[in-house]
């Protein structure tokens, strides 16, 4: 099970153009692809609730997936996300752990799970850009220098003017940048306006919730168009970008038109057994129906005790997602402090170098 978003947007299924009724669709199998790999996750974009009450989510794969796949009881059971799975996987994973030791039925053959760029820790994680952006060659050695002196490599809570000074110039350096793929095209709603005041996309009530926090002139937990770039690892209420969009603000660098228009035609809802709009809404990519508090703390712990009793971890990053950076992977990984049993090498596909 997986998937961070029900594949819309990044299981790359089509190919979209600015026109709406231009996409492509790629030669993949999406309908087997997603009964193996997603549990419903459908509520807005994702089913990001709560992390309290889970007590009731080992029944829900119970009485939800085996009821309909019991041809899989018998199978290893694996868990995959991406991003915002970095804390949703493991946590539920431990929910199905306990549930195994409680001797819960029909017992889930649960061998491992899966993480890919996750968010996992707000600290590692909010000090991640800036020694990623460097190392990509986005900002000189000079301004890493400078940050390196004025933040003593506490980025995500800068404690003087002069470190968010600096931290707002990388904000400018990379604001019109693919979060997700920084060598990829960023697509600009044309309807989007930059904010010259602050030069940040942020509106000014998110400005104001770090500056209600800290007594600092500039207060930047995100950089510019990057949200969510470290927000749902914060502990407390997650803001949504509806809740944001003051000046227009659309969710960075992505056309969800295509999207938009085939999950809100009433015969896609119907084969993908979606309610009709009538009961649940328009489908959007960022909804405001959800209200997200994030109380779950680092996800390191997790980690530790999962693998610690013998569960298997695949933890990977892709060396271009600025959203979640890979140094900070690597920062998390290393402090787990297992032993490296093969060094650091290139991997192959296709007989080419890919990693």
């Amino acid at each position: 099970m997986g998937n961070d978003n029900g594949g819309a947007l990044n299981t790359d299924s089509f190919d979209n153009f600015n026109d709406v009724y231009g996409e492509i669709l790629n030669n993949c199998d999406w309908g087997i692809r997603n009964e193996r790999d997603n549990e419903e996750d459908n509520e807005g974009r994702g089913d990001k609730k709560s992390n309290q009450g889970r007590d009731g989510e080992y029944n829900d794969i119970n009485d939800n997936w085996f009821e309909h796949y019991p041809e899989f009881v018998n199978n290893s059971f694996y868990m995959a996300g991406e991003s915002y799975a970095g804390v949703y996987v493991p946590t539920l994973a431990s929910q199905v752990v306990k549930g195994i030791k409680a001797g819960a039925k029909p017992i889930i053959n649960f061998k491992g799970y899966m993480v890919g760029n996750g968010v996992t820790d707000q600290i590692i994680d909010g000090n991640a850009l800036v020694p990623f952006v460097h190392g990509m060659g986005i900002i000189s050695d000079d301004i890493y220098l400078d940050v390196l002196a004025a933040c003593k490599e506490n980025y995500f809570d800068p404690s003087t003017d002069n470190c968010s000074m600096i931290l707002q110039k990388i904000s400018k350096a990379i604001w019109e940048l693919n979060i997700y793929d920084v060598l990829e095209p960023c697509y600009h709603n044309p309807e989007s306006k930059r904010d010259s005041k602050a030069n940040t996309r942020l509106p000014d009530s998110f400005q104001l919730l770090g500056e209600a926090q800290r007594n600092v002139s500039v207060r930047k937990r995100m950089f510019g168009r990057a949200w969510p770039l470290w927000a749902p690892v914060k502990a407390g209420i997650v803001p949504l970008w509806p809740q944001l969009a003051e000046h227009d603000l659309t969710v960075a660098c992505t056309n969800d038109e295509v999207a938009t228009t085939w999950l809100n035609d009433p015969s896609v809802r119907t084969a993908i057994h979606a309610e009709t709009e009538s009961i649940t809404g328009a489908w959007e990519l960022c909804t405001s129906r959800l209200l997200y508090r994030h109380d779950a703390g680092s996800m390191i712990p997790y980690h530790k005790n999962l693998t610690s009793q013998g569960y298997r971890a695949l933890i990977y990053s892709g060396d271009h997602d600025m959203c979640v950076p890979f140094t900070g992977t690597q920062a998390w990984t290393r402090s787990l402090r297992y032993k490296i049993i093969d060094e650091w090498r290139a991997w192959k596909s296709n007989k080419q170098v890919a990693g």
